[in-house]
């Protein structure tokens, strides 16, 4: 190894700028190689955007054509056939700009839809640790949000910038060929507008940045709000709610007008610096037609073709804007894509024997011990109860157990196999899991039931629900089993939303059923009565209970945390 006193150090600004530029380049690449497996797809319209463009580089030259060849020579016969091929090319061009945007349309809303599915499909398999940390609505404000911001890379817009920087080169030359020193004259103001752009860039970047997490905010501030409402109302503070979600689309609103003042002012003082390009070339071009250096069509194409030299200059303050906000949301987007998914194995649990926990202890991070130090055993055929004091861990445990998050301390087993080797989907399909909050999709009954699950028949789903007292509720429903449910299950109580999260559990007929606190919604008796039911039906299988009630009856092995 080198010695220490040998080792060259940087600067901190050098370092600083190395990293930069480093964080750049690797930003572009990561970039091109994201969206490089979509853009395969956008090759048909690319095309179209191309012929259409090739075909708009020859419209100056009619202008030329008429004055110098038609109207200063006085050949009328020339006029007709000039009129219908220049009418020929324009409906063809035309013809390919509509179809560019079609396709374009059609191909940039698939790409899109496909980042957001992918996306979503990374995000479900988070760990749970996830999205104790980040509100729903924050999240659907990314995953909607960020990804729209994508939008523009697969735009015609973007490709429309390229070729337009692409026509400047072309047309230079053209503008060469026409006349050297007016081509001269008529650029010296580029560097004013290059100046222009690159002092502008900050400012662009920081209102982006801003932009997509106040929209991310703002969805988290509707959501909360709404979801909240019934707390609001029973308070009287509905004034309160709109308050915080009036602050909020304020905010939002204050971040977009800042960044249109941004554009305002960048195209304003682009556009004096072109319109000053523009007089110099009236005062200049006309000089050189009256020299007999320029006839007066070279004069009318080269005012038209200066058009597409100033062009992608004049529009850079707005792409940049947009190209920024794809970047920044590529950004974001990737940072959700980086997270690391559950930690899950490949063993798989069909059936289950044993369920041990060693040593086992779970820590939040600020060190505070929840559940320490815990043996325990569970065997096939054993019924449990965990007991404990109000925030001991039980329902910590549960999610152990589920796999929900991972012991900080010791380690679970299945049948002898270690959780962080299990399949962690396929054994949560062997466990039937009923908590005391239970959330209803705003679905039919059947579909919170079965939960995508089509095997199920609707025969075998009232028999569960007379099992669990609740198939007169269901048919009493005009639609009865396809009877949609309220947002948070509002029209049941909060009893049926158990019994329906039971008959969820039961319908996979599962391993092992979790009760944590999932039956106190219930009376005494109708509670006693299922748990009858549950024990008969699963009494050779696993059943572990999460209760404060006092448990009657024999058998129950108790585990205290």
């Amino acid at each position: 190894m080198e010695p220490e006193e040998k080792k060259t150090i940087r600067p901190a600004a050098e370092e600083q700028a190395a990293a930069v530029t480093a964080k750049k380049e690797n930003t572009l690449k990561d970039i091109f190689k994201f969206i490089a497996p979509y853009w395969k797809k956008g090759i048909l319209p690319m095309s179209f955007l191309f012929v259409s463009t090739v075909i708009s580089f020859a419209y100056p030259l009619f202008s030329k054509w008429a004055v110098d060849d038609v109207v200063i020579k006085k050949n009328y016969d020339k006029l007709l056939l000039l009129t219908i091929s220049f009418l020929g090319l324009i409906l063809l061009q035309r013809l390919f700009s509509y179809l560019n945007e079609i396709t374009f349309f059609k191909f940039q809303k698939e790409s899109i839809l496909d980042i957001q599915v992918n996306l979503l499909k990374k995000v479900f398999y988070y760990p749970m640790e996830f999205f104790d940390k980040n509100h729903s609505g924050y999240l659907m404000g990314r995953i909607r949000g960020d990804v729209a911001g994508l939008s523009y890379i697969f735009s015609a817009g973007l490709v429309m910038a390229i070729m337009d920087f692409v026509k400047f080169f072309g047309v230079f030359i053209i503008l060469l060929t026409l006349n050297v020193k007016l081509t001269l004259i008529s650029i010296c103001i580029l560097p004013f507008l290059i100046f222009k752009i690159l002092s502008s860039k900050p400012h662009i970047k920081e209102v982006n940045e801003k932009i997509l997490e106040e929209n991310a905010r703002l969805e988290k501030e509707l959501s909360d709000t709404l979801q909240g409402i019934e707390v609001l109302k029973s308070f009287s503070k509905e004034d309160e709610g709109i308050k915080r979600t009036e602050v909020g689309l304020m905010g939002f609103q204050q971040i977009e007008v800042r960044r249109n003042l941004v554009l305002a002012k960048y195209n304003n003082v682009v556009s004096l610096i072109v319109h000053i390009g523009e007089v110099l070339l009236l005062f200049f071009g006309i000089r050189e037609v009256i020299l007999g250096n320029l006839t007066l069509g070279g004069y009318m194409a080269f005012s038209a073709y200066l058009v597409s030299v100033y062009a992608p200059i004049r529009n850079m303050g707005s792409l940049s804007i947009f190209f920024d906000f794809a970047k920044r949301s590529y950004g974001r987007v990737k940072e959700l894509l980086d997270i690391l998914p559950e930690d899950s194995g490949s063993t798989r649990i069909d059936r289950i024997d044993k369920i041990e926990a060693k040593n086992l202890g779970f820590y939040y991070n600020s060190g505070d011990g929840v559940i320490k130090n815990l043996d325990f055993t569970i065997n096939r055929g054993e019924k449990v109860l965990i007991e404990g004091e109000s925030g001991s861990g039980k329902s910590t445990l549960i999610k152990l157990l589920l796999g929900l998050y991972r012991p900080t301390q010791g380690e679970i087993e299945y049948n002898g196999t270690a959780l962080q080797e299990i399949d962690l989907k396929k054994l949560r399909e062997q466990v039937g899991y009923i908590s005391q909050n239970v959330f209803l999709f705003n679905k039919t009954i059947k579909d919170n039931i079965v939960l995508g699950n089509r095997d199920i028949s609707d025969m075998e789903l009232h028999k569960l629900l007379k099992e669990c007292s609740l198939h007169k509720r269901v048919t009493d429903f005009e639609n009865g089993l396809y009877q949609e449910i309220s947002e948070k299950g509002a029209n049941f109580s909060g009893g049926e939303r158990q019994r329906i999260a039971l008959v969820r559990a039961l319908v996979k007929n599962p391993e092992v059923i979790i009760l944590d606190e999932g039956t106190s919604s219930l009376d005494r008796e109708t509670e006693e009565e299922l748990l009858k039911k549950i024990e008969e039906k699963f009494g050779d299988k696993i059943i572990i209970r999460v209760t404060h009630r006092q448990v009657e009856g024999k058998g129950w092995k108790k585990i205290f945390v």
